[in-house]
This record gives C-alpha cells, sequence and structure tokens, in this order.
C-alpha cells in the first residue's frame, strides 16, 4: 500500500486523492472532499513548498468543497492565498497570472466588490493584447 512505504502524504497519492476527492464532492459531502483536497495540497505544499503554484488545482477543489458549505469567509481567504501564489510565482504577461487575477475579479463581482473586481478586470485588459481576442471580449464583458 502507498500509505505504508511512502505516509499519508506521498506523492503517488495525490492523483487518488484528487479522484477520491471529486467523488465525494460530487455526491453531496463537503466536509470530507474539503478534508481529501487539503490533503492533496498539502502533499504538494511538502513536495515543492509553501508557495508552490503546484497546489492551485487543489486550493480551487477546496474552495469548491467549501462553497458547498456556504463558507464565504473561508473561500475568500483562500482565492487571496490563490492569487498571492500567482502573483510570486508567474510573470505579469503569464496566462496563469491573468487566470489568477480573473479568478479573483470573479470572486470579488459574486461578493459585490465592485470596485475591486473592475480594478483587477482594468489591470487584466493592459496586457490582453498577448492573449487571444476572446480574453479581451471576457474582459469587457466582466467589466460591464
Amino acid at each position: 500500500m502507498t500509505e505504508d512505504r511512502g505516509g499519508v502524504f506521498a506523492p503517488e497519492l495525490y492523483q487518488p486523492l484528487r479522484e477520491l476527492g471529486k467523488l465525494k464532492l460530487s455526491h453531496g459531502y463537503f466536509e470530507t472532499a474539503e478534508l481529501v483536497f487539503r490533503r492533496m495540497q498539502h502533499i504538494k505544499h511538502r513536495e515543492f513548498g509553501v508557495e508552490t503554484p503546484e497546489q492551485i488545482e487543489s486550493i480551487d477543489y477546496v474552495m469548491r468543497a467549501m462553497a458547498g458549505v456556504g463558507s464565504t469567509v473561508a473561500i475568500d481567504q483562500q482565492q487571496h492565498f490563490r492569487f498571492s501564489i500567482a502573483t510570486r510565482s508567474f510573470g505579469r504577461s503569464d496566462s496563469r497570472l491573468l487566470e489568477a487575477k480573473l479568478k479573483l475579479a470573479d470572486w470579488y463581482q459574486q461578493t459585490r466588490r465592485f470596485n475591486e473586481a473592475l480594478a483587477l478586470y482594468e489591470e487584466g485588459r493592459l496586457f490582453s493584447d498577448d492573449f487571444p481576442r476572446s480574453v479581451e471580449l471576457r474582459l469587457l464583458r466582466s467589466e460591464a
């Protein structure tokens, strides 16, 4: 068994945990799914470091599970942590940084912080020339 050989945070457990968490999430077991996704995050954390971009996927899953129980404050913290990782990890013209800005801006819009959302959308448009036209259209639509 993988846990016997590598421990509870063995890197080989990431994919099986991902599938387990997604299954729990799809059946409405949000608290259990969150625990599974946090374990995935911890695996990446231990393997690559505290602010590694490799944990962004698991952070996204953690937020999905939190949304199932309505943990708005906790989701907000995770959104900012995710954005912080992206800001430190990706260059200004990297599409992954733009994706992180859009994700945080969309969150701000959902939580009625329109000025903050607009600022991020406008910031994203400064670099939209480097990306496909669909990105610019998405930004314009979001700003409206």
